[in-house]
């Protein structure tokens, strides 16, 4: 093999090695971004019992944390719907995801 094509043969393979490393430093810096799982992996392994650090579990896991999504709400609350916010319900009861009261639009007595 002359010197010429042998230093040709070396500069492909340079350049094969660069592209293998950074095609490789690419994939490893994706799995770094995700902490090394998927992102539906990294959720679940982040949060399997209280997703919205509430303080109460979600129901998956025996709580009482019915949107486990929005801390601002954790328990079903029996409640009326009450359209016209006079505080009397009225319709079927229902459970309805809530925080320490009922949320607006819903009465806890029901006519």
């Amino acid at each position: 093999m002359s010197k010429n094509r042998l230093a040709e043969n070396i500069s492909i393979w340079r350049g094969d090695i660069r592209l293998v490393t950074c095609v490789v430093l690419i994939a490893l810096l994706a799995v770094l971004a995700t902490g090394g799982t998927t992102g539906v992996q990294k959720a679940y392994a982040a949060c399997p019992e209280d997703c919205d650090n509430d303080g109460y579990n979600n129901e998956s896991y025996g709580g009482t944390d019915c949107d486990d999504n929005d801390n601002a709400v954790w328990q079903l609350l029996t409640g009326y719907t009450d359209a016209d916010a006079d505080g009397d319900g009225t319709g079927s009861e229902q459970q309805v995801c809530s925080g320490a009261s009922l949320p607006t639009g819903y009465a806890a007595a029901g006519c």
